[in-house]
């Protein structure tokens, strides 16, 4: 993964190449400033596989096992309770929709956050570079 220093270091043939390995789409027409941000963003929403990490227990949740040897039968569903069901399943649809979009919503605000966060990491490296160059040429202050 890059970081922000990282990728305003590297020249726009370099940052296009990353794009594209990133399948970033239309990649030409960005500026390199806009590039930044748009791996950046590809990074956050598509992070690299890590190692399983173990599970809290109180996040875990608990499987009922049936009582006794005996699978649990299925029941058959009466007729009348077929409108019932379709709507319970379009209703656990668009449940699955709206954690989705949730997902996708906290993926893009902690892209945010850490594009922000690196914006100001790379701000106070520029401005203690300024620092030690008008420390190292004191003459050519304005």
């Amino acid at each position: 993964m890059y970081d922000i220093v990282e990728l305003n270091s590297k020249l726009l043939t370099e940052l296009k190449e990353i794009a594209r390995e990133l399948k970033i789409k239309k990649v030409d027409s960005y500026k390199k400033q806009e590039l930044v941000y748009q791996i950046l963003d590809a990074q956050a929403l598509n992070p690299p596989p890590q190692a399983p990490q173990p599970e809290n227990n109180q996040n875990r949740q608990r499987k009922r096992k049936p009582a006794g040897n005996k699978p649990a039968e299925k029941q058959p569903v009466a007729s009348s309770n077929k409108s019932a069901s379709a709507s319970k399943t379009s209703s656990v649809v668009q449940q699955a929709q709206k954690e989705v979009v949730s997902e996708e919503n906290d993926k893009k605000s902690q892209a945010r956050s850490q594009r922000q966060s690196q914006q100001k990491q790379m701000q106070q490296k520029q401005a203690q570079q300024k620092k030690t160059q008008q420390k190292q040429d004191p003459e050519k202050q304005s």
